[in-house]
Order: structure tokens, then C-alpha cells, then sequence
């Protein structure tokens, strides 16, 4: 075909050239800018066969979290009540003291993404989940057996020594406690078994479990042995407690006791260097630590403050 225009200048028909280089750059220009355009369509609107499955791995990953995603909450409200169980015991129940570790319960990932297959990842967690399930079941099983049983043991429970034996909410109270301190009499270095209160003469000292009045000890009874005005507590199953440097007692001997009722009052008879109480516990006929004993009415937190407080005062006040 030949294409043929009207030239002016030579008055006439002249052939018309298609092929020049002007017209073959124009040309290819709009080709590319079609093919650009065709190419920006067909990636918005139309999906390749990688790209749906993608996208349909992406919707059923979005559903399979989900699932797993109400399966961890339902794990975290059983902890919740395990953790719940585990105070009662570990505040109720003083046969075993050291610190209570709990594992985390944190899920990861494990292995690679391999040719944009997600299923292994999704049934790998299902696993541990479903183990993660079974542990939480078994624990709380065992917590609620404990708790059982220390329900059937109230008598038990309520005898042990378990509150702090003056008021003492804000521990300032708290003196020098268990271990090695300087004597302030002797000036020697010597082990003090209990644990000290400092506080006003007169101020009320409360039986920290039910008991039986074991021993009233007057200051002038050479059995005293420096405690000064002297009660000892028999709560039974082992336990006795000590309360010494009293200024006057509000109990005698034979008498049973409750929990929180008032046995004498804080003085500073005996060897002793001021008004405080000196506190001990009794197990099995040796004494331990005090400390243990006080987690009936404090926190975690104010727990700590207390071994702190008394561990850093390195003279005793008897």
C-alpha cells in the first residue's frame, strides 16, 4: 500500500514516507507506554495463579491464628487460677520455703518457610499447644488437690505461726532478724535466732497461731536466760513460739489462745539494750527462721522489704 500527500511547495502529489525515524520513535513510544499501561491493569486488577494462592495462604493462616490465638487466652485464664491456687498453698502451707519458679508459657516458631507452605508452621504450633494444654490441665488437677487438702487441714493451718506478732503494716517496726550480729551488750559476734521489733513499751504483742500458753517466765526466773518477762506458745504440730522482754503478760500458763489475741505487751526486761520484741519459731524442737513465717498478711513485695530491713541492721537489741 502507498500512501501519497498533497506538497505546496511542488504543487502535487508526493509520496508519503511512513517509515521515518521521527515516526518510528513516536510509534514506539506509544507502545511502550501501552504496554506499561496494560501491564499496571492486569497487576491491580487481575491475580496470577502465585499470587491467589498467596493470598488464600495468607486467609487461612488468618483463620488457623485466630484459633490459636483463643486457645492461648483460654491457657492464660487456667494459669491465672493456678496462680490463684498457688498462693493459697505457698501462703498457707509452710513445709517447703524455697522461691517458687514458674516456667513462661511463651510460643515461638520453629523451622523455615519452605515453597510458601505454611501448614507445617501451623500444625507445629497446634502441637505445642495442645501439650502446653495437657501440662496446664495436669498442674491445676495437682493444685486443686492441695488446696483441698489444705481446706481439710484448717485446724493445722490456723495453729502454725503465720502473722507478724505486733502491728507492724508499714515494717518500720522491723528490727534486727535471723543470722550472725554483734551482740550490744557482749560486743561478740554472736547468732541471733529470731527476729526483733522494735516499738513503744505497752504496744499490744498478739499469739500468731492458736495455741496453748506453754510457759509464762517471770524476768526474775533464772530459766528466763536473758529474755527477760518470757511466753512460749505449744500451736501443736510442732510449732512453739517465743515472745520475750515483756513488760507485763495478758495470759497465764494452760491457757488456750486464738490467732491475733493479745498474750502481753512490748517491753525491754531482760538483756536487752531498748523496748522491743524478740521473736522466734520453733519446729520440731529447733528453731528456724521467723521470716518464713509471715507470709499470711504480706505481699510478695512487702515481704522482701522485710528480709531487707533485717538483714541490713548487723546489731541485735538483745
Amino acid at each position: 500500500m502507498k500512501l501519497y500527500k498533497y506538497s505546496k511547495k511542488y504543487i502535487s502529489y508526493i509520496r508519503y514516507k511512513l517509515f521515518t525515524l521521527k515516526n518510528v520513535i513516536i510509534f514506539s513510544f506509544i507502545q511502550v507506554c501501552l504496554t506499561i499501561s496494560l501491564l499496571f491493569v492486569l497487576s491491580t486488577f487481575y491475580n496470577t495463579p502465585k499470587e491467589k494462592k498467596l493470598k488464600e495462604d495468607i486467609i487461612y493462616l488468618v483463620n488457623e491464628f485466630d484459633q490459636v490465638n483463643q486457645r492461648i487466652i483460654s491457657a492464660e485464664a487456667q494459669l491465672e487460677k493456678i496462680k490463684e491456687n498457688d498462693s493459697i498453698i505457698y501462703q498457707s502451707i509452710f513445709e517447703t520455703f524455697e522461691e517458687v519458679t514458674r516456667k513462661n508459657f511463651n510460643v515461638y516458631y520453629e523451622g523455615k518457610i519452605k515453597n510458601n507452605d505454611y501448614s507445617d508452621i501451623v500444625e507445629n504450633i497446634n502441637i505445642r499447644l495442645t501439650k502446653l494444654d495437657e501440662d496446664v490441665a495436669k498442674q491445676l488437677y495437682n493444685l486443686n488437690t492441695l488446696v483441698r487438702k489444705a481446706y481439710n487441714h484448717a485446724d493445722m493451718l490456723s495453729a502454725i505461726p503465720a502473722i507478724q506478732p505486733i502491728d507492724n503494716k508499714n515494717l518500720k517496726r522491723t528490727g534486727s532478724g535471723w543470722g550472725y550480729r554483734i551482740h550490744p551488750i557482749y560486743k561478740i559476734r554472736r547468732f541471733h535466732y529470731g527476729l526483733d521489733f522494735v516499738a513503744n513499751i505497752g504496744t499490744p504483742i498478739y499469739a500468731t497461731g492458736n495455741a496453748r500458753v506453754q510457759y509464762v517466765i517471770n524476768n526474775l526466773d533464772k530459766s528466763s536466760q536473758g529474755y527477760g518477762n518470757l511466753i512460749i506458745l505449744d500451736h501443736g504440730y510442732g510449732y512453739k513460739t517465743l515472745y520475750a522482754h515483756l513488760s507485763k503478760f495478758n495470759v497465764k500458763a494452760g491457757q488456750e489462745v486464738k490467732r491475733g489475741e493479745i498474750i502481753g505487751y512490748v517491753g525491754s526486761t531482760g538483756l536487752s539494750t531498748g523496748p522491743h520484741l524478740h521473736y522466734e519459731v520453733i519446729k520440731n524442737g529447733r528453731k528456724v527462721n521467723p521470716i518464713h513465717y509471715l507470709f499470711y498478711e504480706l505481699t510478695p513485695e512487702e515481704y522482701a522489704k522485710i528480709i531487707e530491713i533485717s538483714n541490713s541492721i548487723k546489731k541485735s537489741y538483745d
